[in-house]
């Protein structure tokens, strides 16, 4: 490991949806990267779709730390969208944590 390496946390989120939903849901996810662009802390907030499964969505973030990651959640932007959201699944969001991450091509 270099000195340049930078230790971020990260999560993968799959999100289910009816394929009628998808882009209801794509659009709030995209509403929610845009806020995270201002964000402290937030690096990456990326919005997929799963190419093999129609109603799959994955977002990808990374993170500076958990505390940045857990602030985010409490903004109103965040509570509203979520609250939009959630009847347009079909199950929970599934979640992976990963951390931490190395990476040294983030400034």
């Amino acid at each position: 490991m270099s000195g340049a390496d930078i230790r971020m946390l990260g999560y993968y989120t799959k999100f289910t949806t009816v394929p009628e939903n998808r882009t209801k849901l794509v659009d709030l996810l995209l509403q929610a990267a845009a806020a995270m662009d201002k964000a402290i802390g937030c690096k990456v907030y990326d919005v997929a779709l799963d190419a093999a499964d129609p109603m799959s969505t994955v977002v990808t973030e990374l993170w500076t730390d958990e505390t940045a990651h857990d602030a985010s959640l409490q903004s109103d932007v965040a509570k509203t969208l979520i609250t939009q959201a959630m009847p347009l699944m079909t199950a929970p969001p599934r979640q992976i944590k990963l951390g931490p991450v190395l990476t040294s091509w983030l400034d």
